[in-house]
């Protein structure tokens, strides 16, 4: 799945529950952190083919990342943000076994049960008309990520300004921060 739907399905449900900024921040940056694998490609393509979508997408290690930002956003904000945590490396792992119902190049499918096994789980042969199911679910899941994106921003709520305000970026760039 791509970065885009995993983060606008976070916020999306962040928004509808109403969370801090401190909890919507954990669990949108949770529900990107397995992908943190991506850094691979800095050892080639190949590498990356290899790597990408595997030790980082098991349950163990996600649990661990998410502990270890719940850490990092406790020692910041000083607030528990560890269910949110837990909740984004879920969804993001949710998310990346659709793809599993059709053939991938590098990976039958998803090392779920890393360190203790090496065995790659896929949805593929599990269920009937896999690749149309599938086909179809990220199909629908991308859409609703446009549609909620367009939504937040018709209501002016702009997603990633959870993260950075750009309006104040660009006065501080262009040199128009409201000093003369």
């Amino acid at each position: 799945m791509d970065p885009f739907t995993h983060y606008m399905l976070a916020y999306s449900i962040g928004r509808r529950w109403k969370l801090e900024r401190p909890h919507l921040k954990a669990l949108t940056f949770a529900a990107l952190l397995p992908d943190i694998d991506v850094l691979s490609i800095l050892l080639g393509l190949e590498f990356f083919i290899e790597f990408h979508g595997t030790v980082t997408h098991s349950i163990i290690v996600a649990l661990c990342l998410s502990l270890v930002l719940s850490l990092i956003f406790f020692l910041y904000y000083r607030k528990n943000v560890i269910p949110f945590a837990l909740m984004g490396v879920s969804m993001h792992l949710i998310l990346d076994f659709i793809p599993t119902l059709w053939p991938r190049w590098g990976h039958v499918g998803m090392m779920l049960f890393y360190p203790f096994s090496l065995k790659e789980i896929a949805l593929r042969g599990m269920v009937p008309c896999s690749l149309l199911i599938g086909v179809v679910s990220v199909t629908m899941l991308t859409f609703f990520s446009l549609y909620a994106l367009l939504f937040f921003v018709n209501r002016k709520e702009y997603p990633w300004r959870i993260w950075v305000d750009e309006r104040k970026v660009f006065s501080i760039l262009t040199g128009k921060n409201g000093k003369r």
